[in-house]
């Protein structure tokens, strides 16, 4: 896929996502999966490059047994360097303004 396409029909390049704590500005689209879609984005307050996982609306009850399993995991502090760390999450919807 083009990076300039998106997967999903709401998020585009440069779209920002806002979080309670910060906002994220979508760079370029790094997979899709079962339950959403990867983007690479920048953390605006940061400047840091980070991965933001976008989960679809339908998987709320997958999303919060996926977002309950990293906080638990990063908790174990020699699982640091095998898995990602969570630094945010959020609910989005592209028709909220």
């Amino acid at each position: 896929m083009d990076s300039t396409q998106s997967p999903c029909k709401y998020f585009q390049i440069n779209c920002i996502l806002p979080s309670k704590s910060d906002r994220y500005q979508i760079k370029d689209y790094l997979g899709t999966g079962c339950s959403g879609i990867v983007t690479q984005c920048i953390k605006l307050s940061t400047q840091e490059k980070v991965a933001v996982k976008v989960f679809e609306e339908e998987n709320d009850d997958l999303t919060e047994k996926e977002v309950e399993i990293q906080e638990i995991l990063q908790k174990l502090e020699q699982n640091e360097k095998y898995f990602p760390r969570l630094i945010d999450s959020f609910k989005y919807s592209p028709y909220r303004k």
